[in-house]
């Protein structure tokens, strides 16, 4: 799975059977004794890839469980190049080059996220921007296009958190300095 996930990173339209043996070190052979053919293949990267995400987004979720806290969580697992797997990126775009149909799988999983987003919170349309807003920070972090960096990102991280229902630092503070709970 890593070396099919290497070769997608280093060229997404190049994927083969043979490049992903020659990257894993075995023969042809015996990558198709775990995968009997390419769409095996790229079926496995695929799940494993969301499954992954699916993990990072379970550690990050169950550390916000109020109201909102799951959109929240997707902002910052989006927003953190690590949890957000950087591999997600090349494999789209090799699910994209090599296998269009399983862009249907990939579908699936985001229809769960956005489900999920709003299942958790009173305000749908919030819920959806703040997906949408993770979605695209994710893109320009993963391309490269432009992403907001320093005080900059900080700033539209916090926006997004206030945006989620997370109480503003002046609030806090203010509920602090009166004695009250945040």
């Amino acid at each position: 799975m890593d070396a099919a996930i290497a070769v997608a990173r280093r060229d997404p339209s190049h994927l083969t059977l043979d490049a992903v043996a020659e990257e894993a070190g075995v023969s042809k052979g015996g990558l198709l004794y775990h995968f009997p053919d390419k769409d095996a293949l790229m079926e496995a990267i695929v799940d494993s890839v969301i499954s992954r995400f699916d993990a990072a987004m379970a550690v990050a979720s169950a550390a916000d469980p109020a109201p909102g806290g799951w959109a929240r969580a997707y902002v910052r697992v989006c927003a953190d190049p690590e949890a957000s797997l950087p591999d997600l990126a090349p494999t789209m775009l090799a699910v994209v080059a090599n296998r269009p149909a399983l862009l249907g799988r990939m579908a699936a999983a985001f229809g769960s996220y956005q489900e999920r987003a709003v299942a958790d919170t009173d305000d749908a349309v919030a819920a959806t921007l703040l997906r949408l807003a993770a979605d695209g920070l994710w893109l320009a972090d993963a391309f490269g296009l432009a992403p907001p960096e320093g005080r900059a990102r900080d700033d539209l991280l916090a926006l997004l958190d206030r945006l989620g229902g997370a109480p503003s630092p002046e609030a806090v503070g203010e509920a602090a300095t009166a004695g009250g709970q945040p």
